[in-house]
């Protein structure tokens, strides 16, 4: 019998996620069809059958506890991934071919270069397929801004409310490793400013359970995902499935915290 804590284990448990994206993503699309999702959903399944792959050919490697998540970067690994994205995204039709380069993807790894949108967006799914696996690993935490995940250092997709004893608590998510961390229940992640008035937060009766955190000091917003208003919530199909909030805050004046897989 495999321990649950066996590190290949815990990898392979993280495949179930893209399954669960793409059902909820299909659930969402139901009835009035959203563009963007039709179109995550096809690439969700590509990110499963880019999981699957991994699985099968990377050797996990040796955990330790002492390493942060980053130094397990493998390029030889993930070249075959890349190679599949870019021509599975080039007969989806993106109208601009996406880089291939293994330093590139590196470099984007290390936070070196920055994701261009779409020049970089084959590289970004695999990131995020690799990132995923391996924040199961025994790795340490990173300093960063609580704008930015510790596990992977990336910038965080969104926020999500849960409760907690007799109220409630607050975590972000990362946009790449889909890892959380918490935060404080009060205050913009970027700026760090901590006045109620100067905070105020949008809600919309088209999502129920979707909010838009926004700061007036440094012009940022945060789309918040409440989980007790909708406990099948994910982050990123629900994130996508309520692109025209993001849409609606931009013409409010504020300009995104969160980095959205299509960079709404």
């Amino acid at each position: 019998m495999v321990s649950c804590l066996n590190p290949a284990f815990r990898f392979a448990g993280q495949q179930r996620i893209w399954a669960a994206y793409r059902e909820r993503a299909e659930k969402l699309n139901v009835g009035t069809e959203n563009p963007l999702l039709t179109r995550y959903i096809e690439i969700v399944s590509l990110q499963a059958q880019l999981s699957s792959i991994l699985l099968s050919t990377l050797e996990v490697p040796q955990a330790d506890s002492d390493r942060a998540l980053l130094s397990y970067f493998n390029g030889e690994a993930l070249r075959p991934l890349l190679a599949l994205a870019v021509c599975e995204l080039t007969a989806m039709g993106q109208s601009q071919p996406p880089g291939e380069s293994l330093e590139l993807l590196e470099e984007l790894w290390n936070q070196v270069e920055d994701f261009a949108y779409p020049r970089d967006f084959a590289a970004r799914l695999v990131l995020e397929v690799f990132a995923t696996g391996l924040s199961t690993l025994p790795h340490k935490e990173i300093e960063t801004t609580p704008d930015h995940c510790p596990h992977c250092g990336f910038t965080i997709l969104c926020s999500i409310a849960r409760e907690e004893g007799m109220g409630r608590k607050r975590s972000g998510q990362c946009s790449l490793c889909s890892s959380e961390w918490a935060v404080a229940r009060l205050g913009c992640l970027r700026c760090g400013e901590q006045r109620a008035s100067n905070l105020p937060v949008f809600s919309f009766d088209a999502w129920m359970h979707i909010r838009v955190e926004a700061c007036d000091s440094c012009g940022g917003y945060l789309k918040s995902i409440d989980m007790t208003k909708d406990a099948a919530a994910l982050p990123l199909p629900d994130d996508i499935a309520s692109s025209a909030v993001n849409i609606w805050a931009f013409e409010q004046g504020y300009q995104s915290i969160g980095n959205s897989l299509f960079r709404l």
